[in-house]
């Protein structure tokens, strides 16, 4: 759970760059590059243990976890595109306080909500007990 909120901490620094921020920007991509192979990792791990124990075989969790992956995915460029449409973002060109303020909300900060959302959820599935 650690890696969690170190990706947390790590990218949320992303949500106070500003125009011109490229070697800042890079090196929170650098910080948070670190924790993402436990991200990857770990995450689908638990998952499946808890599905597992739940009753479904490890590769019915694992083809759950893939599908919640691509679904949010989907959702994510179903929701979010339109909003950040509707104030004013056009991708490489000259855009508003407004739309850039949505798209930092949209790129840095939602990604930290819903990654401490599922963290919490993690920290909720049942822990074995007995053998």
């Amino acid at each position: 759970m650690v890696w969690q909120l170190l990706a947390v901490a790590r990218f949320v620094g992303a949500a106070f760059l500003g125009p011109g921020s490229a070697l800042a920007f890079a090196a929170v991509c650098v910080a948070t590059g670190a924790t993402l192979g436990a991200d990857m990792v770990i995450l689908p791990a638990m998952f499946s243990v808890a599905l597992t124990q739940a009753g479904l075989s490890a590769s019915q969790a694992f083809g759950l976890w893939s599908f919640a992956g691509k679904l949010g995915l989907s959702l994510t460029a179903f929701l979010i595109l339109p909003v950040l449409q509707t104030f004013g973002f056009t991708p490489g060109a000259q855009n508003t306080d407004a739309a850039l303020r949505t798209l930092t909300v949209a790129y840095a900060v939602l990604p930290c909500v819903l990654k401490l959302c599922v963290l919490a959820i993690v920290l909720a599935l049942p822990l074995r007990t007995g053998a």
